[in-house]
């Protein structure tokens, strides 16, 4: 099996293990134990047990209304995540894999965010969340220094791929010219 393909098997249950947190996370009567146990389930997936710092997670507010909360959570859309491609290659001198996915809350299908897997303490981890530029979508610009894509959080060493695997074409215009980009 090679790098990727773990990858996209490690994929599979994060975006299982996402849209069940999601679930049990938005719902009223749900206790903070069960609550817990399944953020625990999703963190798993992120060093340091911190999947809010990569990809969204419901979080109810420590005072105020809950219930306003719950209605805007509970009937958001959650659709399966779209993996259009992989890259593995290197980062520094760290081996990684690059997944292009779509966003898990949003109603696009555009390939709009790229997250980054590594090996932290023996583990496959996602360890990196970028989202395309808004700006230029994907094409580089000033703003997202010509790479096309926004680091959530510290800036990320230069990625080299070495090899590029593409899944799924998308559908829009401006994620098909980021697809298409893929070296």
């Amino acid at each position: 099996m090679s790098s990727i393909d773990a990858i996209l098997a490690m994929f599979q249950e994060l975006d299982r293990t996402q849209r069940e947190t999601w679930d049990l996370l938005s719902q009223p009567d749900t206790s903070m134990f069960a609550r817990a146990r399944k953020r625990a389930t999703l963190d798993a997936f992120f060093p340091n047990g911190q999947a809010g710092d990569y990809v969204p997670v419901p979080t109810p507010p420590p005072r105020g209304d809950k219930e306003e909360w719950i209605a805007k959570y509970k009937n958001r859309v959650i659709q399966p995540r779209i993996i259009y491609a992989a890259q593995a290659g290197s980062r520094g001198s760290e081996d990684v894999v690059v997944v292009y996915t779509n966003k898990l809350d949003s109603k696009s299908q555009d390939m709009w965010e790229r997250l980054t897997v590594a090996e932290h303490d023996g583990q496959l981890k996602v360890v990196g969340q970028e989202n395309r530029c808004s700006d230029c979508h994907g094409a580089g610009c000033g703003d997202c220094g010509k790479s096309g894509w926004l680091r959530v959080g510290d800036k990320m060493k230069v990625f080299k791929a070495t090899e590029t695997r593409r899944l799924v074409e998308p559908e829009d215009r401006q994620s098909k010219i980021a697809y298409e980009a893929l070296a």
